[in-house]
Order: C-alpha cells, then structure tokens, then sequence
C-alpha cells in the first residue's frame, strides 16, 4: 500500500520538502482560524482592539 501511495507521489512529483511545506501551510491556516475564533469568543471590543493593532504594526516589521 505504501509503495504504491510512494509511485503515485513520484509521478507528481512529491518529495517529502513539498510534503513538509504544505502541511505547514495547512497548520498555520488551521492555527489562524482557531485564533480568531478563540479573540471573537473571549476578548472584549478593547482587547480585540489592541490584538489587531499590534498585530497590524508586527505585520509592518521587516524581516532580518
């Protein structure tokens, strides 16, 4: 079963850096869409206020 799931990934051309990087990716969208549930849920209109602003300014830093 794994060998033949290995000839397909190699006929498309998946390796395992694609494999890595793409399920960082799905972790991050999935870790995005549970923060922003968990700042609707619990913050308050001042605290959210204060989440996205920095968040906003952080966004704006170079990156070294």
């Amino acid at each position: 079963m794994i060998r033949n799931i290995k000839k397909i990934a190699s006929k498309f051309g998946f390796d395992k850096a694609i494999m890595f990087t793409s399920s960082a990716s799905i972790l991050g969208a999935f870790g995005s869409v549970v923060s922003v549930i968990l700042v609707v849920k619990y913050l308050t209109g001042l605290e959210k206020g204060f989440y996205y602003t920095v968040g906003s300014i952080v966004a704006f830093a170079p990156y070294y």
